[in-house]
C-alpha cells in the first residue's frame, strides 16, 4: 500500500494542490481528467525533497516540550527510520531537518547527532538523510558567533531558525524570550 493508495482508499476525491511540475525530460502535467492511478504514477517516479521535517528522541530528556503536559501527542521516537517509513512509496531523494524545539544547552548536540544520522551506513538511508540541517542559536545571546562556529562544524550544517512566538500571558507556549516583533531591543 503506497501513501497515495492509502489516501485513495480514505478519501474518494482527492484534491491535488501541483497543477503542473516541471521535469528535466518534459513537462508532466497533472489534470482533473486524469485517474487516480495515472497520477499516483506520475507522483511516484518525481524526485521529492523534504524541504522541513523533524526527528526526534525524547527519551534522551533533551526535549522537555514533548513531555511536557499538552504534548502527548508528539512524545514518542521519531527518528530517520520512522520518517523513511512514513514516505515510503515516494521517491525522497533529500530532506532537511530543521530544529525541533530541543533544550537551549543542547543545540549543538542536536546538530551533531543529525550529522551522524546522515553519515550513517545502512541501506535505509541510500541519500545519506536528511542532507541539510537547519539548526539553532539565539541572535540576542552575548555567544552567539561561538554557537555558530560550533554548528559550522558540521558539513550539513545550513542555518538557523529562530522561532519568534511570543505570548507574554502564557510563557509555557512563547519560543522567545521577549516579544522581538514589537519590542525595541
Amino acid at each position: 500500500d503506497t501513501p497515495l493508495s492509502a489516501a485513495r482508499s480514505k478519501n474518494s476525491s482527492m484534491c491535488l494542490a501541483i497543477d503542473s511540475v516541471k521535469n528535466k525530460e518534459s513537462d508532466i502535467v497533472i489534470s482533473e481528467s486524469q485517474t487516480f492511478e495515472q497520477i499516483e504514477v506520475i507522483i511516484n517516479d518525481l524526485k521529492i525533497i523534504d524541504t522541513h521535517h523533524h526527528l526526534w528522541d525524547p527519551t534522551t530528556n533533551k526535549y522537555d516540550w514533548l513531555t511536557a503536559s499538552g504534548h502527548e501527542v508528539f512524545n514518542h521516537v521519531y527518528r530517520k527510520e520512522n520518517f523513511i517509513n512514513d514516505f515510503q512509496g515516494l521517491n525522497v531523494v533529500k530532506s532537511v531537518h530543521v530544529q525541533a524545539e530541543i533544550n537551549l544547552p543542547d543545540t549543538i548536540y542536536e546538530t551533531e547527532w543529525i550529522q551522524q544520522i546522515s553519515e550513517a551506513e545502512n541501506n535505509s538511508n541510500d541519500n545519506k538523510l536528511p542532507n541539510a540541517i537547519i539548526g539553532f542559536a539565539d541572535f540576542l545571546d552575548s555567544h552567539v558567533e561561538q554557537t555558530l562556529e560550533m554548528h559550522l562544524q558540521y558539513p550539513n550544517f545550513r542555518g538557523i531558525r529562530h522561532i519568534l512566538n511570543y505570548d507574554k500571558n502564557n510563557k509555557e507556549i512563547s519560543h522567545a524570550k521577549s516579544d522581538y516583533l514589537k519590542e525595541d531591543l
